[in-house]
């Protein structure tokens, strides 16, 4: 982390420690799961008495700007509320633009609204102070989220119906529809993939692919962001399926799931006949 925006950071901890209007915080990024590196922002959420909210919420911006932060943006997340809020800002030391995330919450918000989400499905915070006892109640009460593969035939049938289509978009040629169904098939590989790490936080991709898949895992996704033109994008695609059904017939034996096997062949069979560059569908 930045020397300016570890230094800011601290501020804030110490001023809300002694701050009575604030009951307590955790850090839920990188930080909060021991990811964190010299880029990392910072990520803390502060609860905030209910009562008190508005009142907090009206000194965050001179807060910062009183600690000397000359801040280029103040940006409000779009999931805000009543209950919680959360701002992107930037602030410029030198020639280095630096992120801080703030997030305040009411107490009604951790013990049952959004959050309580941030708090108990972020896959690892780390709780900085905790006053009243707040967060230590809610962690108790919510343990970490587990996969269940309710869905996960749903999702295996899934992906081979894109499969399905993108040969309809190669035999156009439609470049676009090919890059969304590459987008597509990529979502729901790592939905199957969080099969195999059911307890692992999957909130995330970018973190999850670097922190719970194998190297070999990894590899296999990287297919999905090859190709620039039409047929590349179908060559991609042809391989990652080949990746996805390894990791889809894996999944499945873990969870005690039948694979759809007849499904993946007939797709097979129809793309085999249908080539690439194969005219109008």
């Amino acid at each position: 982390m930045h020397a300016a925006l570890r230094a800011l950071y601290d501020q804030t901890l110490t001023i809300y420690r002694d701050d009575e209007r604030i009951l307590g915080a955790w850090e839920f990024g990188s930080l909060g799961k021991g990811t964190g590196d010299e880029f990392s922002d910072v990520d803390p959420v502060f609860v905030v008495r209910d009562e008190d909210f508005v009142r907090v919420d009206a000194e965050l911006r001179p807060l910062f700007e009183r600690l000397g932060a000359r801040v280029a943006l103040w940006w409000p997340e779009g999931f805000n509320s009543d209950d919680i809020k959360n701002y992107a800002i930037l602030f410029e030391v030198g020639s280095e633009l630096l992120q801080y995330d703030m997030t305040i919450a009411k107490v009604c918000s951790v013990r049952g609204g959004f959050g309580r989400r941030l708090l108990t499905q972020a896959g690892g915070v780390e709780v900085l102070f905790d006053k009243a006892g707040v967060i230590a109640e809610t962690l108790a009460a919510n343990p970490t989220p587990r996969y269940e593969p309710t869905s996960l035939r749903w999702d295996i049938d899934h992906y081979w119906v894109y499969v399905y289509i993108h040969v309809k978009y190669a035999r156009r040629g439609d470049v676009w529809r090919l890059r969304y169904t590459v987008q597509t098939l990529f979502q729901i590989h790592m939905t199957v993939l969080h099969a195999l790490y059911p307890g692992a936080y999957w909130g995330w991709w970018p973190w999850s692919v670097k922190h719970v898949l194998s190297p070999e895992e990894r590899a296999g996704l990287e297919v999905y962001f090859e190709g620039g033109d039409a047929p590349a994008l179908v060559d991609a695609i042809g391989r990652a399926s080949q990746v996805f059904a390894r990791d889809a017939r894996r999944a499945a034996a873990a969870c005690g799931v039948e694979y759809p096997a007849d499904l993946e062949a007939a797709v097979w069979a129809y793309g085999a006949r249908h080539a690439a560059g194969g005219g109008q569908a």
